[in-house]
C-alpha cells in the first residue's frame, strides 16, 4: 500500500507538470494574436511618395482645395491612372488619385475608380494585403454596401463600396461620412461611392484628436 501510494503521488505531480507545460503558453499565445495589429505588406507611402514627405519637396503636385482643419487636396500633373497588373488580376482604370496633406505633410491618399471596378480592387488588396482586419456588408432597399478595412501599426486602408438609394428619404443614411474624401457619383436616385484610402495614422490622429497634441508652452513672464 505504501509503494503504490507513492506511485501514485508520483504520477499525480508528474500529471500536473505536464498540464502545466501544456497549458502555460496558451494566455500567451492568445494576447499576442489578438492584440497583433499588423497586415501584411504594409506600405511606407504611396507609389514613389513616403508619408510625411512635405508639399515642397513635390513640384508637380497641383492644388485642388483647402479645408478649414487646414487639410490640402492635391492632384499630380500628369498622373499614371491604372492600377498596375496584380498576380492574374488585369490593369484597372482609375478615374482619379487624390493627394492629402496636413502641415504641408503627405498623410492620406484616396483612390477612386468606377463602381465596375469595385470588385477587381477588392481582388487586388486582398491579394497583396491578406484577409481584411473588419468587413462591414450591408444590403436593404436603401443602401448596398461592401466596406472592409485593414489595420496595420502606421497605416490603415479603407475600401469602400456604397450605393444609397434616397427614394423618398429627407437626408442621407450613409453617403455623408465619406463625402469629404471620396467623390460621390450621382445614376438616377442612386448616391454612389467606390474608393480606397491609404491612411498614414501618426498625422490622421494630429488631426482627429488635438487634445492629444502638445500645447505651446507659455513663456514666462520677465523673459527669463
Amino acid at each position: 500500500m505504501r509503494i503504490f501510494s507513492r506511485s501514485r503521488l508520483a504520477w499525480g505531480k508528474a500529471f500536473t507538470v505536464l498540464l502545466a507545460v501544456v497549458l502555460l503558453p496558451l494566455p500567451f499565445l492568445s494576447l499576442s494574436s489578438s492584440g497583433a495589429l499588423a497586415f501584411e505588406n504594409e506600405p511606407d507611402g504611396f507609389r514613389d511618395i513616403e508619408w510625411g514627405t512635405r508639399i515642397a519637396d513635390l513640384p508637380n503636385m497641383e492644388l485642388r482645395r483647402v479645408y478649414d482643419n487646414g487639410v490640402a487636396i492635391y492632384t499630380r500633373k500628369g498622373e499614371n491612372l491604372y492600377l498596375k497588373k496584380v498576380g492574374s488580376i488585369a490593369k484597372i482604370r482609375l478615374r482619379n488619385i487624390k493627394y492629402f496633406f496636413y502641415n504641408d505633410k503627405f498623410f492620406k491618399v484616396v483612390i477612386e475608380y468606377d463602381d465596375s471596378k469595385a470588385n477587381e480592387i477588392r481582388r487586388v488588396l486582398d491579394f497583396k494585403y491578406g484577409n481584411p482586419s473588419g468587413r462591414n456588408a450591408r444590403r436593404d432597399s436603401f443602401i448596398a454596401s461592401d466596406n472592409s478595412h485593414w489595420n496595420g501599426k502606421k497605416v490603415d486602408i479603407d475600401f469602400i463600396h456604397l450605393t444609397e438609394d434616397n427614394s423618398g428619404q429627407s437626408t442621407d443614411i450613409g453617403i455623408s461620412k465619406y463625402i469629404d474624401d471620396c467623390d460621390v457619383k450621382i445614376e438616377g436616385k442612386a448616391k454612389i461611392i467606390s474608393c480606397t484610402k491609404y491612411i498614414y495614422t501618426p498625422i490622421d490622429e494630429m488631426i482627429h484628436a488635438p487634445s492629444m497634441m502638445k500645447a505651446p508652452e507659455e513663456k514666462p513672464k520677465g523673459g527669463k
